[in-house]
């Protein structure tokens, strides 16, 4: 692990945590664009992607984009710790559907829980969505990617009252029924989200 002075760079990345590092330094460490690392400052402690800059970063700095900045709580001058970071094995889970094989549920299972803890990329999160277009989804993948989604997603809890649904399947297309039926339902007393 080896220490280097943040340097705050004034872009924002969004939900991702992006840093950047010479090209000297990154030799030295024999890191490459796109790595993922491990950045600490004392105990906050956040897993970035690495882009390389070929000038305005010094040797012995690292550039962290905003987020990652204010997750970790820098301070100019100071020194933070980097090291680098194993990719998710679910990343493992994503190529094999790409090449088309049939997930297990813990498989799905891992893949969605690092989606939610956002500990995958924009670019792993498309190859995971293409692979289940092109080659699809057995009934099995499909169960287990909606118990997935339940398990680690957000959810709507309204206690013990009564939930309905009013849900169209089609038929004849903008016959409005919606607008009749659910302030009629509501007005009943039913919760209706």
């Amino acid at each position: 692990m080896l220490q280097l002075i943040p340097d705050r760079i004034e872009i924002r990345s969004g939900k991702q945590f992006i840093v950047l590092l010479n090209e000297k330094t990154a030799h030295i460490l024999d890191l490459h664009v796109g790595d993922r690392v491990k950045i600490k400052n004392g105990k906050n402690e956040i897993t970035a992607i690495l882009q390389i800059s070929e000038d305005g970063i010094l040797d012995n700095h690292i550039g962290l984009y905003m987020e990652a900045w204010k997750e970790i709580k820098a301070r100019r001058g100071q020194r933070i710790h980097i090291s680098l970071a194993e990719k998710p094995i679910s990343t493992q889970y994503i190529r094999a559907k790409l090449e088309g094989k049939r997930l297990e549920p813990a498989e799905i299972d891992e893949i969605i829980k690092d989606i939610t803890e956002d500990d995958l990329s924009d670019i792993e999160m498309t190859y995971f969505v293409s692979g289940c277009y092109i080659h699809g989804l057995s009934n099995a993948e499909t169960a287990a990617l909606t118990k997935s989604i339940v398990k680690h997603g957000s959810r709507l809890e309204f206690g013990h009252r009564l939930v309905v649904d009013k849900h169209c399947i089609g038929g004849v297309p903008g016959n409005r029924t919606t607008m009749l039926i659910v302030p009629i339902v509501t007005a009943a007393g039913l919760l209706m989200p």
